[in-house]
């Protein structure tokens, strides 16, 4: 049976339609004087945050120690209420007859809120969370966790995702069939083939 392993942010929701209320308290947070960021730096931060979980966005711009720290204490306590929405077809990805897990990086409690304001929870036979307070664990090695848990054909398998760095390379070293979610055209180098800005494009690799 089909089986689907599905990034959250950029996938099945756009960050982009949160981030002024989910991301405010934290670009508050970089753009104080006391850090001493560039405005240069501060804005590509930004942009970051959007697509990367906070603790990589720290080390891509060596933020200084204490702002790493604030900015995790902040998300590590975070949740998120207001309106929030799936992309328009994620139902395509319902009505498929397939096992579905999900598979996301950031703290707990905030990626469980994001799920519960979208109402989507049920929708997974699992969900991982790959939270750097609990593991160091790549996406690759829990993609691997759940293939021997739940005892998948590799075949079978299909990692949904918007990062190429992330979830989408796992998948390929793993010799598993991949779908790279890219509705901002981030990657127009990628083959059409394995990629879309749908998520009814997954038919692409059925």
């Amino acid at each position: 049976m089909l089986a689907l392993i599905i990034d959250l942010d950029n996938t099945i929701y756009p960050v982009a339609s949160t981030s002024g209320t989910l991301f405010k308290l934290m670009f508050d947070l970089i753009a104080k004087a006391e850090f001493e960021l560039s405005k240069e730096t501060i804005e590509t931060a930004k942009k970051d945050i959007q697509r990367t979980p906070f603790h990589k966005v720290a080390t891509m711009h060596n933020f200084p120690v204490e702002l790493a720290r604030q900015g995790s204490e902040l998300l590590r306590n975070m949740e998120y209420k207001g309106g929030m929405d799936v992309y328009d077809d994620y139902s395509y990805i319902k009505s498929l007859p397939a096992r579905r897990f999900l598979l996301t990086a950031g703290y707990t409690r905030l990626q469980m809120s994001k799920l519960a304001c979208l109402g989507i929870t049920d929708d997974f036979e699992e969900i991982f969370i790959v939270d750097p307070d609990f593991t160091s664990e790549t996406k690759k090695e829990v993609i691997q966790r759940i293939i021997d848990k739940y005892q998948l054909r590799k075949e079978d398998i299909i990692v949904i995702g918007d990062d190429l760095e992330s979830e989408i390379k796992g998948g390929r070293e793993l010799g598993l069939k991949t779908f790279l979610m890219d509705a901002a055209n981030r990657y127009p180098d990628e083959p059409d083939e394995s990629k879309g800005t749908k998520l009814s494009e997954v038919a692409k690799v059925l």
